[in-house]
């Protein structure tokens, strides 16, 4: 991503026929949500262990990443809990990102 990427979310980026889907699915991933843990770069949301929450894992994040441009995504899987962290793709961002990430999932963190 070059450095001059604007850090604004392009919602327009998701196709109109998968927007209710992948409001489904940060809604139902967030809801689930255990734990947050702020990073130094962004935040890591720990999820429940099973199978169909890391399908949407994975769908939210193939969706997310096509109006966030700027933010990677690291699944962890462990046998406890799947672990979703939203960072900054760039260093010289992560507080931006970290802050909008804040207002955009109303975290409190």
């Amino acid at each position: 991503m070059p450095e001059d990427t604007p850090l604004v979310c392009k919602p327009n980026a998701i196709p109109a026929s998968q927007q209710a889907h992948y409001a489904y699915l940060r809604q139902q991933l967030f809801a689930e949500g255990q734990a947050i843990q702020p990073l130094a770069d962004g935040y890591r949301f720990r999820l429940p262990a099973d199978a169909e929450t890391l399908v949407r894992a994975a769908e939210f994040i193939s969706l997310e990443r096509l109006c966030c441009p700027f933010l990677s995504f690291r699944l962890e899987v462990t046998p406890e809990a799947v672990w979703l962290a939203l960072t900054s793709f760039q260093a010289a961002h992560s507080a931006e990102v970290k802050a909008l990430l804040r207002l955009e999932m109303g975290l409190s963190v």
